[in-house]
C-alpha cells in the first residue's frame, strides 16, 4: 500500500461548474444548489485529515438524483478530472489497486460514498482509484457506530511505516497454503495508524484475498527458482534470493504489501527451501 497522489487546487468547485456546465437534463437543479455545493466542498477540504466529523447534508430526492447523475452519467470534464487522477501516480502505482495491492484500478471509490454523500460525487479528492472487487465490498460502509473510518484515506491518512502484515507457510497435503496476519512489533508504531490498518484489512477481507492469491504467486516462484538457478546452490542462497525479493517488492509497493510478506513467509519455511533445492538437483 502506498499513498496516492491528490489532484491538487484552490478551486475544487471549479471542476464542478465545468461538470454542471455540459449537462442538460438536470443543469437547472444543479445551478440551484451551486452555494449549497461549494459550502460543502469547503466543508470537505477543511476536514480532509478526518472525514468522519462531517455531518450528513439532506437533500430531495431530485436534488440527490442531480447530483448522482454527475458522476453516473459521464461527461468529457469528469473524463478529464479521472484522466489527470491518474496520471498524477507513479506508474507503479498506477497500475495496482492501492486498498488491496491485487487487482487493477479499473474503478474510482467515492471515498465518502456518494449515496450517502451525493454532493462529493465528482469531488477530485473524494475519488479513489481503486479495483472493482474493493469498491464493490465497500459499497456504502465507511464508518463503524463509533465513527472511526472502516479503510484508510490514501491521498490523506499517514500510512504506518512499520512492518505489521505477517505470513506463515504450511503444508496440507503437500500442498502450501499461507496464512496471513497483522500484529505490531514495533511498540513505537503509531497505534491509532495500525488500529486503522486493521480495520482496513478487516472491511476488504483482505487476508482471506491474500491467501487465495498465495497459491499461484508461490507456485511461479518455485518455478522461476528452479529454472533460474543453478548448481552449486544452497538453502541459504534461495533463502537470500527471496529474501532480496521482497525487499525489492517492499520499496515498490510499500512495507506491507502482501507479496513482500508472502517472500519472506517462504523465505522462513524450511520445507519450501528444500523442495527447491531438491528439484534444482533433480534437473541437473
Amino acid at each position: 500500500m502506498k499513498k496516492l497522489v491528490p489532484l491538487e487546487s484552490q478551486e475544487y468547485f471549479s471542476y464542478f461548474i465545468q461538470i454542471l456546465k455540459q449537462k442538460r437534463k438536470v443543469k437547472d437543479i444543479l445551478t440551484e444548489m451551486q452555494d449549497t455545493i461549494e459550502l460543502r466542498y469547503q466543508r470537505y477540504c477543511e476536514n480532509k485529515e478526518d472525514l468522519s466529523v462531517i455531518e450528513v447534508e439532506t437533500f430531495t430526492q431530485d436534488q440527490k438524483k442531480a447530483l448522482l447523475h454527475c458522476y453516473e452519467v459521464s461527461t468529457k470534464a469528469l473524463e478529464s478530472v479521472k484522466k489527470q487522477i491518474s496520471e498524477l501516480q507513479e506508474p507503479t502505482v498506477r497500475g495496482k489497486c492501492q486498498y488491496c495491492g491485487i487487482g487493477v484500478p479499473t474503478t474510482f471509490d467515492h471515498y465518502m460514498p456518494k449515496g450517502i454523500f451525493p454532493e462529493y460525487s465528482v469531488l477530485p479528492i473524494n475519488l479513489v482509484p481503486c479495483c472493482y472487487e474493493c469498491n464493490n465490498i465497500r459499497g456504502e460502509n465507511w464508518l463503524l457506530e463509533n465513527k472511526q473510518r472502516m479503510t484508510v484515506n490514501l491521498y490523506f491518512d499517514d500510512l504506518l511505516m512499520v512492518k505489521c502484515l505477517f505470513s506463515e507457510i504450511s503444508y496440507s497435503d503437500n500442498i502450501p497454503e499461507t496464512n496471513f496476519q497483522m500484529w505490531s512489533i514495533d511498540p513505537s508504531a503509531n497505534n491509532q495508524s495500525f488500529e486503522q490498518l486493521k480495520r482496513h484489512y478487516s472491511m476488504l477481507d483482505l487476508e482471506k484475498r491474500y491467501k487465495l492469491q498465495a497459491a499461484g504467486v508461490i507456485s511461479e516462484t518455485k518455478r522461476s527458482i528452479v529454472i533460474h538457478t543453478k548448481l552449486p546452490c544452497s538453502r541459504e542462497e534461495i533463502k537470500q534470493w527471496l529474501l532480496d525479493e521482497a525487499r525489492a517488492k517492499s520499496d515498490t509497493f510499500g512495507i506491507n504489501y502482501w507479496e513482500a510478506s508472502l517472500m519472506e513467509g517462504l523465505a522462513n519455511c524450511d520445507r519450501f527451501l528444500q523442495e527447491c533445492l531438491t528439484e534444482i538437483c533433480n534437473k541437473s
